[in-house]
């Protein structure tokens, strides 16, 4: 029982890992063109103590798109609400924001942010039940 487990946890690990790549590459290459104009509007958008961090995360990291899911994160939102104390409208407007900046590409980006929350719960989950039984 426990070796279907972790055959399952592994299986969707890679298919989730897989599919976090490839979405993010699709969406790092087809949104280049407007690449900067698009960081600007989804850092303009942020709030206000936390904007100047945005933008630098998003400058700073490869993946600009991946960098400007921090709020559908699990992770990240919870780092955003509680230890940055950003209010719940304040990050629901930038939400909004961010979904129109994507624009035809936010379900995409959706389903990039999606299975990236699968991939990076379950990274501690398999840790635990390969290494701690």
């Amino acid at each position: 029982m426990i070796k279907i487990i972790e055959f399952t946890f592994a299986l969707v690990f890679l298919i989730s890992s897989v599919l976090f790549f490839v979405t993010n590459a699709y969406l790092s290459l087809k949104l280049r063109k407007n690449k900067y104009i698009l960081i600007n509007r989804i850092a303009s958008s942020a709030p206000e103590n936390f904007r100047k961090r945005v933008l630098l995360i998003m400058n700073a990291n490869m993946s600009w798109v991946f960098a400007s899911s921090i709020l559908y994160l699990w992770f990240g939102y919870l780092m955003l609400r509680y230890i940055w104390r950003i209010p719940h409208q304040d990050l629901y407007g930038w939400h909004k924001d961010i979904k129109e900046v994507y624009g035809q590409y936010f379900f995409i980006y959706l389903l990039s942010t999606f299975v990236a929350n699968v991939f990076f719960t379950l990274i501690p989950v398999i840790f635990i039940v390969v290494y701690i039984r």
